[in-house]
């Protein structure tokens, strides 16, 4: 059976798709409460989930609200009595042809801002909004199952996390870091127990029947959160295996190992550009703003005003009038007629016309 590209380790961004997808009573997988997610894939917002607050039901945003003030002003508004400055963290994958690697990153309003309006999203990956822990320390409950197999493990931070003689990362860290990080704590409670197991057996339905049975998962590891008021929100999927009839082996097992990388120790390996053929690049440019490669027809000149207002406001109103630089022809230093109709043009635009 194909994978779907579901398969892996570290994330599985595309399993919030499938938890979102309706089944034949158009409604989204039960039980499963998801923080408001918005993927990221080839620079842009491309989804936003969230559960509905009216209906329980996973949904999902227009592309209209894909807008990064958007984000931000829903991210800092929905905080309510939080009392972290965490606001978000933010999962990249990084994929090569010999590894796969995840990076994490703990994001305060400030940080948030910055990623959304200055940073480059080179990597597929999603930023997701902060659920406040039950405690003063941080904690995530992570759950892997198979038909065979089911077991709960929990890991709590060591640190508190409103202790600022740490970094953010350090005070927030479970199993996305090293273990030196956080301490492993049982979950006993039969009652939580049963809660996650029945949620596992909901996703491994829901999806299987969405799908007709296309996608059929024979094992996972899902991660799970509890707030102050007991309400359990299921992360992210960090593992995923999917049954193959085809296969004598059996899938893989699961890489309960993996870790993930703080940005701050990330390192990207060097990249460089695809070499193109001469016709296509003849046919692309470079946009100056965001360094991505557009086609021809989607390029428009713009007036000098134009540019330093969108990348220096306050300069906006100072522009002065700044004369046209004397042009010079193939023939000589003289100035044309039709040259100095352009230089005029262009005194015109800086100026403010």
């Amino acid at each position: 059976m194909a994978s779907f590209g579901l398969e892996g380790d570290g994330v599985i961004d595309s399993f919030f798709q499938l938890l979102w997808q309706k089944n034949s009573r158009l409604e989204s997988c039960p039980s499963v409460l998801l923080p408001d997610t918005v993927v990221y894939k080839y620079r842009h917002p491309a989804y936003w989930y969230f559960t509905s607050a009216v209906d329980g039901q996973l949904k999902k945003k227009s592309r209209g609200n894909l807008a990064n003030n958007k984000i931000n002003e829903s991210f800092i508004a929905s905080r309510g009595n939080a009392t972290s400055e965490i606001v978000s963290y933010y999962i990249s994958v990084h994929q090569s042809k010999t590894e796969r690697n995840a990076v994490i990153e703990f994001l305060d309003a400030k940080g948030l801002h910055d990623f959304l309006f200055n940073r480059d999203k080179i990597d597929n990956g999603f930023i997701q909004k902060f659920v406040e822990p039950k405690g003063a320390r941080n904690s995530m409950i992570r759950a892997v199952w198979s038909p065979q197999v089911f077991m709960l493990e929990r890991r709590v931070n060591k640190h508190s996390l409103f202790d600022r003689r740490f970094d953010v990362y350090d005070r927030a860290v479970t199993f996305e870091g090293p273990e030196n990080r956080s301490e492993y704590t049982p979950v006993t409670a039969k009652r939580l127990v049963d809660r996650i197991e029945t949620i596992c057996l909901n996703v491994v339905g829901h999806i299987a029947q969405t799908t007709s049975q296309r996608v059929r998962i024979s094992r996972m590891i899902l991660n799970f959160k509890m707030d102050p008021d007991e309400n359990l929100w299921f992360m992210f999927c960090s593992s995923l295996r999917l049954e193959d009839k085809f296969s004598k082996e059996g899938p893989e097992p699961l890489d309960l190992s993996f870790k993930f990388i703080s940005a701050k120790d990330w390192v990207p390996p060097p990249t460089r550009k695809a070499q193109l053929p001469p016709v296509v690049k003849e046919r692309l440019f470079e946009c100056p703003n965001c360094k991505s490669c557009a086609g021809s027809d989607a390029r428009c000149e713009i007036t000098y005003k134009a540019a330093i207002i969108h990348y220096n406001p306050p300069l906006a109103g100072q522009i002065a009038l700044v004369p046209p630089p004397k042009a010079t022809s193939a023939k000589g230093p003289d100035t044309t007629g039709e040259e100095e109709r352009k230089g005029r043009e262009q005194t015109e635009y800086v100026h403010g016309g």
